[in-house]
């Protein structure tokens, strides 16, 4: 159950809806918003239960030629490949369009997203892709950050699928891929050296095609501009990799008994950094944890995540 919320006037309190802090922020969040909601699309959205509060941007955009995600590119297909999933729920498919240009309406809602969206229930937003005036695209997402959420229908990504993550990503991944194949052929100590080594010479789309594809999603949504649908692509995240204009790994060590998990391992890294400015940490010799996994069998190891602590 929503509490009320309160505004205190010159005469006294008043109970409001407890949401209308919450749309009151996001006036703020989206500035310069457009005050303007198309009758046709309010009433598209209606039929699923939702409201448009205000419209925050209207993009056009080129939708990938196929739903395939090569090593190291920059993740934009995944995005429409996962939202194509939430779009099959209420009868839509994108896949007819694909490689064409599109239009789209991003809304801000009124309505909070549903319950298992918690904590960023306050966060949804509609978006309608359009082709020559005809909705062949709608889900709602969560904005900056990580922007998946749900259908229309309000259902999640999993019920829909029947498919976590990890079971449905091998269908946007083509194995015979050159760069596949030799990732694959790799063991997890020569995929964090490769890792490493490709940062030292300034090879930044090698270093990033030893990433998983879930891992790649902080490029997509990190910090990313809140009238957009992702990231233009790489730099907003590569701030701590630009940074870095030497790494050298001298010592590498798996770890034995600690919790990682399931399908993950997970590797004790003693790399020496040389950085230009001393951001997060300053040059020199860096403990590393480094925990990878499968992202198919067919594919071999991929870095998940790198900490400095397990």
């Amino acid at each position: 159950m929503d509490l009320p919320g309160y505004i205190r006037f010159h005469e006294g309190w008043y109970e409001v809806p407890g949401q209308l802090g919450a749309m009151l922020h996001s006036l703020g969040q989206y500035r310069p918003a457009g005050a303007g909601v198309r009758a046709d699309d309010e009433r598209f959205l209606a039929k699923y239960g939702w409201t448009p509060f205000f419209l925050i941007s209207e993009l056009e955009v080129t939708l990938p030629g196929e739903f395939l995600h090569r090593p190291g590119e920059f993740p934009s297909v995944l995005y429409w490949a996962y939202n194509n999933e939430l779009n099959k729920d209420i009868g839509l498919d994108l896949a007819p369009y694909l490689g064409r240009n599109v239009d789209v309406r991003l809304y801000k809602i009124a309505e909070l997203l549903p319950e298992f969206m918690k904590p960023r229930r306050e966060c949804g937003r509609a978006v309608i892709v359009l082709s020559e005036g005809r909705v062949i695209g709608a889900w709602l997402d969560a904005g900056r950050h990580h922007a998946f959420a749900c259908s229309l229908s309000g259902r999640r990504f999993e019920d829909i699928t029947g498919k976590t993550w990890a079971g449905w990503v091998p269908g946007v991944i083509d194995a015979d891929d050159a760069v596949e194949r030799e990732l694959a052929s790799l063991t997890p100590e020569e995929v964090i050296r490769r890792y490493y080594e490709a940062i030292d010479r300034g090879d930044y789309p090698a270093a990033l095609t030893c990433l998983t594809r879930e891992h790649l999603l902080m490029y997509l949504f990190s910090n990313m501009d809140n009238r957009g649908l992702y990231n233009p692509g790489f730099d907003q995240g590569m701030l701590g990799l630009l940074n870095t204009t030497a790494a050298r790994v001298e010592g590498v060590k798996k770890m034995e008994g600690t919790s990682v998990p399931e399908g993950c391992v997970m590797y004790q890294v003693v790399v020496d950094l040389t950085v230009e400015q001393p951001i997060t940490h300053g040059s020199g010799l860096q403990p590393r944890f480094v925990s990878l996994r499968r992202e198919t069998p067919d594919t071999g190891w991929r870095i998940d995540g790198i900490g400095t602590g397990p």
